[in-house]
């Protein structure tokens, strides 16, 4: 038993108190993690918010701010895109290249983001840059005069006219798995899974060592996991897959599943890169690619290792590339020869051959080279290049080969077949085939994301949904499809032909199930239209007719016209007008328009794709032309004025138009089915782009920086306003600058709005900027106490220690007039709660519920509005069990449905709402008096909003159970009018320390700078990814990790009072040095590396001496357990040994705002080993019970 000796000089009084020894499963200042399921609502996604401001450092004192990030985002009919192109250039003509994407879940939105004051732009403060945006066929170019700091530049594509369409949608048209277009990369695991890449399919496919398809992923996009031509793909030791994204100049990292890890750019500036033709993993783990003239070196984390280009004098164009165990790079050139360089480029001899045409190469395990050469097949090489063995395989040429760890050989060919060769038992053998849907010629709309589309030879019909294909079976089978369409009578009609005079047309549902169909005669078949009525129109391509079929197949007329030439298409519209699109002679296109019985009622002359099938729509009153990736609007009066131009970004090969004027089209090259939208949005769109101070006081001057772009085709901006919630409208210029003095002292929301020439407005996203009250007019600072002991257990006891406490700082203020307190409290029975003001009364009121965070805000306002202050420290003082939040309140338990659960309590979601509403002034320090709050996840709840000064806002908590020393008295007994916060985080931590350590009792302690909690997220994030990859890949890694979890220190969750693995809670530096040494992925020891920095380095997380822990014994009456901290260091992160209800509920995003902005959730999926069969999750989580420390004065310390 152990007590604390208050100075001589007060008076010994040995007063027992029995109840602490009360029973020791009464939950105290700590509870199970176990509580019932949030309600569903607590899953649905929040507003969109600004993007991520602040460089992610600090600058040093009295040094100047540099530019660091830049990002925004790029708006296309007022959405913001993703795959937009963004081109960032200098004065100096430097270029950095970048596309939007989802960076961070938080956003909302995909934006694009890149470090300015980081190679190849080096970009200072006042210079001016160039953006430049492209997306699709749009560009635009806008200069901006960089600022120190951050800045956000969003740039609006805007309308070009009023009939304009864009497409920012699309859906990938896929065969069945084992058909290929385009196989042209492979690779195989160490379990013997074959990854093979498509360049024209922009997918990657996955097979089992049986050859069975797996999964496949990828389209074609300049998002992550989209691809632009991939070439190559190999695998890396912990077997994650990189992908060679060639026409997007990138490398994609994936874990075998098909997970995005990360992806790196091949050149700093996309549009002067050139095209990578190969790569190949190297013995110490690296990437190298080749390219025409060089070969550059990448870490699987993608920072550029070396790079370097031989000599023209060569006359070696590199196609293939590989890397032996000795380092030794070969390239071939095509031809017969093999150049053999060092590591660092230089040459260290020519192998000749007796080749001609070599192609792709490969190492094995004995340094054997493998080359493939179209005129022999596949061939092993001696060292010198002498032919040792050789096997052919007629017809192949081979796009790839790969030599797998067993030796067999693995190619990839251009008639998209994937041959195997065992060089053991000379067996060959190929499988796969190439993808039928390479020849569409018709598509129709059946709904918002599903078509029907038609291929011609081999003849095949399938709904593609998204990105589901379903393949339609017609009867009987058709044979060469030529034309489908949707009937004006509601059905869909395929055009298939039988011979050159004779074919079949079939009537479909919208699901494609068929209705009917009916084989005709001596016609040419070439298009097919159908009437209201059911009438079906026939082009004869030979006789340059048209001919007209009953429903049922009765052959009802023919007519014909001399105007007619070559008719290439057929549509009918709502009045029964018949247009024939004519290819005419000599290209003399044109499009006629008849009645049904074929009076002729005008001719419109316009160029007609000739190479496309699907020519001619007619949709309202509209006749619309296909011709060389673009649609030409007439009205269907076929004046030749136009009435629109629309842009398809590329050849279409079937198209249609949905009810709702969306155009549907199938793009040949991409594989992907684009819908083309009218552009209908035209309001401006406004940006706050920089802002100079965050936080203001005495001759500060704030200058905040807008801009704003119209999203029609006007582009004019005729009015601006600048407001904020507290001043109103604050000015009426693009630049607001405004004196500090000028400004409320709190917390502005500012914002911009602005107004077009069309009397169009819109609003910014707003900035918070904190104006600090005068230094002269307002003491330093205010100490704000929440103290919660409304226990029914042990609270009488609790509520002693706070009166004391609220005493001891009340004889304080008597000498130190520094010192000013608020305090809320809240005893264990009813009705009382009261409030505390030092100087000042007590006030005694009705029952308030310490787990509302409507009771905590109001209480923050009223000790904000009584005692207004420069800083605030506040601290929140009862249970605390870290992934469920703080302040339990027994009466609030028992009230909500009469059964005491532990169900009442502030969750740490509430807490972090609460500090960041508007109405309450900055909190400088935050002190969670409680048990285990030391998580990574709660700091990242409480972070500021907005950027902060360095060093200005600290939350200081215990890792392991607290200690109820409430030794606020220490804490401030030497506060001034210049302590800053630093100082109170720090003083905090070396007097709680103190006194726990005059206990020799087990603590942890930590002051941590909330300012740098985004930066450890996204270090967490990072690492985080990795690892799900590293634990995807085997089950051996998988466990490994578990390993590691279990040997690095734990945190107490449980309520044993002791650390052991079954612990949820790690400490995050612990486990994270562990990591680093032990895994040899350089990714993940290079990330590890980096949240090590971010934790500890130079500009800390954890603040410089500001972390104390002591390993020692509790006391008897707890049965006198060993605490080891021995390698506890500040800041814990949830990681459960196995999955259950908490783990469920911690990665649905219900607990935290940490599991949805980062990649953390990702990898305690894919890293905790999952229960054995019939096991259930062990979640025996209690309430955490106090433990005796007796003073001389009697008072207990309890364990929260």
């Amino acid at each position: 038993m152990k007590t604390y000796r208050y100075p001589t000089s007060r008076v010994a009084l040995i007063v027992m108190v029995l109840a602490i020894l009360m029973s020791f499963h009464s939950p105290v200042h700590s509870t199970s993690l176990t509580t019932p399921p949030m309600p569903v609502s607590d899953l649905s996604d929040e507003p969109p918010v600004p993007l991520p401001r602040g460089c992610g450092g600090v600058t040093p004192p009295g040094g100047s701010m540099v530019t660091c990030c830049l990002n925004g985002r790029v708006y296309v009919d007022g959405e913001a895109v993703a795959g937009a192109d963004v081109i960032i250039t200098s004065p100096r003509g430097d270029r950095f290249s970048t596309v939007t994407r989802i960076i961070s879940v938080a956003s909302g939105s995909p934006y694009y983001e890149l470090n300015l004051n980081s190679a190849p732009l080096n970009i200072q403060p006042g210079e001016t840059i160039t953006i430049t945006v492209r997306f699709g066929q749009r560009e635009r170019t806008l200069t901006y005069i960089t600022q120190p700091g951050s800045q956000q530049v969003d740039i609006v594509l805007p309308r070009r006219h009023g009939s304009d369409y864009v497409s920012i949608q699309s859906f990938p048209l896929r065969d069945e798995p084992g058909r290929f277009d385009g196989a042209s990369g492979i690779a195989v695991s160490a379990n013997g899974t074959i990854f093979v890449v498509e360049q024209e399919g922009h997918q990657v496919q996955v097979f089992d060592r049986t050859e069975t398809p797996v999964r496949q992923w990828g389209r074609y996009g300049r998002t992550e996991g989209q691809f632009n031509r991939p070439a190559r793909v190999v695998i890396d030791p912990t077997q994650n897959v990189y992908i060679l994204d060639v026409g997007n100049r990138r490398i994609q990292k994936f874990d075998q599943q098909g997970n995005r890890v990360s992806l790196w750019s091949l050149c700093p500036n996309v549009e002067q890169c050139p095209l990578a033709n190969d790569m190949a993993m190297t013995p110490d783990g690296d990437i190298a690619v080749v390219y025409d003239r060089g070969v550059s070196f990448f870490s699987t984390a993608g920072t550029l290792r070396r790079q370097w280009q031989w000599p023209t004098s060569l006359n070696l164009n590199g196609s293939g590339i590989a890397v032996d165990r000795n380092n030794n790079v070969y390239i071939t050139g095509g031809f017969d020869k093999i150049y053999k360089f060092a590591l660092n480029g230089s040459l260290i001899g020519v192998i000749s051959t007796s080749l001609s045409h070599i192609q792709n190469i490969a190492v094995d395990g004995d340094n054997k080279l493998w080359v493939t050469d179209p005129t022999i097949g596949v061939a092993r090489l001696s060292a010198s290049g002498t032919l040792e063995r050789q096997w052919s395989v007629a017809g192949a040429v081979f796009t790839d080969l790969t030599v797998a760890a067993d030796g067999r050989l693995y190619l990839t060919s251009f008639d998209n077949k994937v041959t195997i060769v065992d060089p053991t038992t000379n067996q060959i053998r190929s499988w796969g085939a190439a993808s039928r849907y390479r020849d569409i010629v018709g598509m129709v709309v059946v709904s918002a994301t599903g078509v029907l589309i038609a291929n011609r030879d081999p003849a095949l019909v399938a709904r593609l949904d998204n990105q589901q294909i379903t393949h339609l079976q017609l009867d009987p089978p058709p044979q060469k499809i030529i034309d489908m369409t949707r009937g004006l009578d509601g059905w869909i009609y395929i055009l298939d032909q039988l011979s050159l005079t004779s074919g079949r047309v079939y009537q479909l549902d919208a699901n494609g199930a068929q209705r009917s169909s009916f084989a005709f005669t001596n016609v040419t078949a070439g298009a097919i239209a159908v009437a209201a009525n059911g009438t079906i129109f026939l082009t004869d391509k030979q006789d340059g007719k048209v001919v007209s079929f009953l429903s049922n197949g009765q052959r009802q007329s023919e007519w014909r016209d001399d105007r007619i030439f070559l008719p290439v298409d057929l549509a009918i519209d709502a009045n029964g007008y018949v247009y024939v699109a004519d290819a005419g002679l000599n290209n003399f296109s044109r499009i006629h328009k008849f009645t049904a019985n074929g009076n002729h009622a005008g001719t419109l002359a316009i160029t007609i794709d000739p190479l496309a099938d699907d020519v001619l729509h007619v949709f309202g009153s509209n006749v619309y032309v296909y011709n060389a990736s673009t649609l030409h609007v007439r009205p269907d009066t076929l004046a030749n004025s136009p009435a629109a131009t629309i842009d398809l970004e590329g050849p279409v090969r079937g198209w249609d138009i949905a009810t709702n004027g969306n155009i549907y089209a199938f793009n040949p090259n991409t594989k992907q089915v684009l819908i083309f939208q009218p552009m209908r949005y035209t309001q401006p769109i406004a940006t706050i782009t920089h802002v100079n101070l965050s936080s203001l006081e005495g001759s500060d001057t704030l200058i905040v920086r807008g801009m704003a772009q119209d999203s029609d085709e006007s582009d004019s901006i005729v009015e601006w306003r600048w407001t904020s919630n507290l001043n109103g409208t604050i000015g009426n210029q693009p630049v607001l600058e405004i004196p500090a003095n000028s400004l409320q002292s709190g917390m502005h929301r500012i914002s911009l709005s602005v107004r077009d020439n069309e009397n169009e407005q819109a609003t910014s996203e707003s900035i918070s900027v904190f104006v600090v009250p005068q230094p002269q007019s307002l003491p330093a600072w205010t100490i704000l106490l929440y103290l919660n002991a409304d226990d029914r257990e042990g609270g009488q006891n609790i509520l002693a220690s706070y009166n004391r406490a609220l005493e001891e700082l009340r004889s304080l203020a008597s000498r130190n007039p520094t010192i000013r307190v608020a305090a809320l409290v809240d005893g264990p029975g009813a009705n009382d709660t009261y409030r505390v003001l030092i100087p000042g009364q007590t006030e005694h009121f009705a029952e308030r519920q310490m787990d509302d965070p409507a009771t905590l805000r109001s209480f923050l306002r009223w000790g904000q509005s009584q005692f207004p202050a420069r800083h605030y420290y506040l601290a929140i003082a009862d249970h605390g069990q870290g992934v469920k939040g703080i302040s339990w309140d027994s009466t609030s338990d028992y009230l909500d449905d009469g059964v005491s659960n532990e169900s009442a309590f502030l969750t740490v979601k509430e807490l972090g709402e609460v500090l960041n509403t508007e109405d309450i002034l900055p909190i400088d320090v935050i002190h969670l008096d409680a048990c285990s709050m030391g998580l990574l996840e709660v700091a990242y709840e409480l972070r500021p909003r907005s950027e902060v000064p360095p060093r200005s806002r600290f939350l200081i908590s215990s890792q392991y159970l607290g200690w109820s020393f409430f030794a606020y008295e220490d804490y401030f007994a030497n506060i001034s009018a210049n302590t800053t916060p630093e100082m109170v985080a720090r003083t905090v931590v070396e007097k709680y320390a103190d006194r726990a350590s005059s206990f020799g009792y087990p603590f942890t302690i930590t002051a941590l700078d909330l300012g740098r909690v985004p930066t450890v997220a996204q270090a967490v994030s990072r690492l985080a990814r990795e690892l799900a990859a590293y634990a995807n890949n085997s089950v051996a890694q998988q466990n490994h990790l578990n390993d590691i979890r279990n040997r690095s220190a734990h945190i107490e969750s449980n309520g044993d009072r002791i650390n052991d693995p079954e612990d949820a809670y790690l400490d995050l530096l612990s486990w994270v040095r562990i990591i680093r040494n032990e895994i040899q992925d350089q990714a993940i020891r290079q990330r590890a590396t980096e949240l090590i920095d971010e934790l500890t380095g130079t500009q800390s997380f954890i603040l410089p001496n500001g972390h104390r822990a002591r390993s020692g014994f509790l006391p008897s009456e707890s049965g006198a357990p060993y605490v080891d901290m021995t390698d506890v260091n500040g800041i814990s992160i949830f990681y459960p040994y196995q999955k259950g209800d908490v783990f469920n509920r911690y990665t649905q995003h219900r607990l935290f705002q940490f599991t949805r902005n980062t990649a953390w959730n990702e990898f305690l999926t894919a890293g905790i080993v999952p229960l054995n069969p019939g096991s259930e999750p062990d979640e025996r989580l209690g309430p955490l019970s106090m433990l005796p420390v007796f003073y001389n004065v009697y008072v207990p310390a309890v364990i929260r």
